[in-house]
């Protein structure tokens, strides 16, 4: 794949009652090949707040709640 066609690339990880591997897995991602992702909370609840709001603070990191 060429590098400009990279820019163009996002992850979209889906996340459900996610346990703290998740943020180890955000962290071991190619940020040169995947410089966007995007962590979909489905509706995992309030005591999983912690953990996105985590991953939120990661630059080229978004969280959409669902």
């Amino acid at each position: 794949m060429r590098r400009k066609d990279r820019a163009n690339l996002a992850l979209l990880i889906p996340a459900f009652k996610p346990d703290l591997k998740l943020l180890e897995v955000i962290e071991a991602i190619d940020r040169r090949i995947y410089p966007l992702i995007v962590i979909v909370d489905d509706g995992s609840g309030i005591e999983f707040q912690g953990i996105f709001d985590q991953l939120s603070d990661n630059k080229g990191l978004v969280v959409l709640r669902h």
